[in-house]
């Protein structure tokens, strides 16, 4: 059996990846962003760092294969010493596949209404991120092209954010209760 546990996160923008990763940081849980550890990995290597890491990742993805985030990813795992941990924007069926070669690897899919998403997404005031409905569809083709939708569609959890970030919290917990059961920290999120 592979001493390292990983649940990989995917989901479309804005629907709620990075506050997964903060509850399971909450619950102490290894969480790291793969848009994170492709940042670290631009500048470890001195290559110019673009701020729009998204066309960066993809280019990487088109040059590499993609399975290059991944193959990033695990070189910062291995040096984080962990025996569990939540990996958030897994989005191609190849980084699964990469990555279980060398852990035990489950997948969650954050599942949201598109409209709701976009309202959202639209709103949340991030640099780069879309003005409209359209600018909206037009970056989730960008995630789907790399197959986005097959690893939502084969994921082995799927959770729902459609409601309040409350109910949305809880609802991480109890998933991160049942995936790393006896490795599990109690918290103000569980009770």
């Amino acid at each position: 059996m592979k001493e390292t546990h990983l649940l990989l996160v995917s989901g479309y923008p804005a629907s709620g990846k990075s506050i997964f990763g903060d509850v399971a940081k909450k619950h102490g849980i290894f969480s790291c962003e793969f848009s994170d550890c492709l940042m670290r990995f631009l500048r470890d290597t001195d290559l110019p760092i673009n701020d729009d890491l998204r066309k960066v990742g993809s280019e990487i993805r088109k040059l590499k294969g993609n399975d290059a985030v991944a193959k990033i990813m695990k070189g910062y795992l291995n040096n984080e010493g962990i025996s569990r941990g939540v990996l958030i924007g897994c989005r191609s069926p190849e980084e699964i596949e990469y990555l279980g070669n060398f852990y035990s690897v489950e997948t969650v899919a954050i599942v949201v209404d598109r409209k709701i998403r976009y309202a959202r997404w639209i709103n949340r005031g991030k640099d780069r991120d879309p003005t409209s409905f359209a600018e909206c569809q037009e970056l989730d083709r960008v995630e789907t092209s790399f197959g986005l939708d097959k690893v939502i569609g084969t994921s082995d959890y799927y959770i729902e954010n459609n409601d309040s970030i409350y109910r949305f919290r809880r609802r991480i917990s109890k998933l991160l209760k049942q995936v790393f059961e006896s490795e599990f920290h109690e918290s103000v999120f569980s009770k």
